[in-house]
């Protein structure tokens, strides 16, 4: 599960590097967790295949992705992380602003 999301700088210049930082525990003993990241576009709080901006499949470091803005336009995005267990159930979603 997602404990808790982070984004800094935040707010952020276009062109700036975003960390995207997500805490996460394993629900189901034995479970793998990996976390995608997601530029929730419609607003809709689900993250969707075309939304997804990166992922982090080896959580022994922690989980984090780096956000290139360079291509983004101004403006206010709304960010999911969304943690998976091995088999692909997602375990929940956390919404950055």
């Amino acid at each position: 599960m997602v404990d808790t999301f982070t984004a800094s700088p935040n707010p952020a210049t276009v062109g700036q590097i975003v960390q995207l930082v997500v805490t996460a525990h394993d629900p189901d003993p034995g479970e793998a967790v990996t976390v995608n990241f997601y530029k929730d576009s419609n607003s809709n709080g689900q993250g969707e295949e075309g939304e997804i901006i990166g992922q982090d499949l080896d959580g022994s470091d922690g989980f984090a992705f780096d956000w290139n803005t360079k291509y983004e336009s101004p403006g206010t995005f709304n960010l999911l992380a969304v943690a998976f267990t091995r088999t692909r159930r997602p375990a929940m979603r956390i919404r950055a602003r």
